[in-house]
């Protein structure tokens, strides 16, 4: 494995100022949603790179606002 630093589940929601919980995140793996992650034995860990390209993938960028004529 690369020196990239890799976030545990739970670390990942501290990240995400846990409003998504360890139980999600399993769901996601099941479901293969979420962000990427890398399984070593029985360890699931989620590459930090991965993380922050997700959370850019899921940025909600508001319309630009309306000018009334």
């Amino acid at each position: 494995m690369s020196d990239e630093l890799h976030l545990t589940p739970r670390e990942l929601c501290t990240r995400l100022k846990d409003q998504v919980t360890v139980g999600t995140l399993k769901q996601w793996r099941y479901q293969r949603k979420g962000p990427p992650y890398v399984k070593v034995g029985g360890a699931i860990l989620y590459p930090l790179s991965s993380v922050i390209e997700w959370e850019q993938k899921n940025t909600v960028r508001p319309e630009e606002s309306r000018q009334d004529d």
